[in-house]
């Protein structure tokens, strides 16, 4: 549930955010638009709509139910963290012949991956805890075990349902702390592939330097950069003084 969520609300918030038009707009305000109905009117809508078809009674159903309620809140993660990347990068990948998908996969996904790591917590998270929705579509088959507790209660097992909060309290922790650690090894990884753009790197790639020997700051190649100095190279400069990058294929 997690993945399929995570994954239907990214690409839906990439279309409304990087590409525009009616169609991305009206995405949007369908995305939403969940947020003002209650899972209560939900589960029950699913119940007069579904009653009587192949997905009524099933898992699926419930998976459905938990994606439409939850989806607009980790859309809208992705939407503004996608929305703070820059606006032409599109563009300028068109003139050097780079399509979407490739900017999407090398540059927005690496850049958003925290967002994308949240989204799906948010999913496990409230999925583990949510009885709204569910409560009028889960059998004795399929019942999460936050309806569990309900039963058992209202059974007046208090020890049992405490129980079951118990293992569903700790399963969410460890979720976190698995999100947590997903954060660190994500961020180590793209911190050491920084670290590889040397100049031999970039020309090894098909990068060439116009006109003076510069680097990108925090990740030069260390020996020939000193080489360079003492063969009379300069970097260029911004106005703080901090090199600047102006490596170009």
């Amino acid at each position: 549930m997690a993945l399929v969520g995570t994954t239907l609300a990214y690409f839906a918030a990439y279309i409304t955010a990087r590409m525009g038009g009616r169609f991305a707009k009206l995405l949007h305000l369908v995305c939403i638009t969940t947020l003002a109905i209650p899972g209560l009117v939900l589960g029950l809508s699913y119940v007069l709509f579904f009653k009587g078809s192949v997905l009524y009674g099933t898992l699926a159903i419930l998976v459905l139910v938990n994606l439409v309620h939850f989806f607009a809140s980790p859309y809208l993660m992705a939407y503004n963290s996608l929305g703070k990347a820059n606006e032409n990068l599109e563009a300028v990948g068109s003139t050097m012949g780079i399509g979407r998908a490739s900017i999407l996969k090398d540059v927005l996904i690496p850049q958003t991956m925290d967002t994308i790591i949240e989204m799906a917590g948010y999913f496990f998270v409230n999925c583990m805890v949510t009885i709204s929705a569910v409560a009028f579509l889960a059998t004795t088959l399929d019942m999460p075990l936050a309806l569990l507790i309900t039963d058992l209660d209202a059974q007046r097992l208090t020890e049992c349902a405490a129980f079951v909060s118990l293992i569903i309290l700790l399963t969410n922790i460890a979720s976190k702390l698995d999100a947590r650690r997903l954060k660190k090894l994500f961020t180590r990884g793209s911190a050491r592939g920084l670290r590889g753009l040397t100049r031999p790197s970039l020309e090894r790639e098909g990068y060439c330097c116009h006109g003076t020997f510069s680097w990108c700051e925090g990740f030069q190649d260390t020996d020939r950069a000193r080489g360079a100095r003492r063969r009379g190279a300069h970097a260029a400069r911004d106005r703080h003084g901090r090199p600047i990058c102006r490596w170009a294929r």
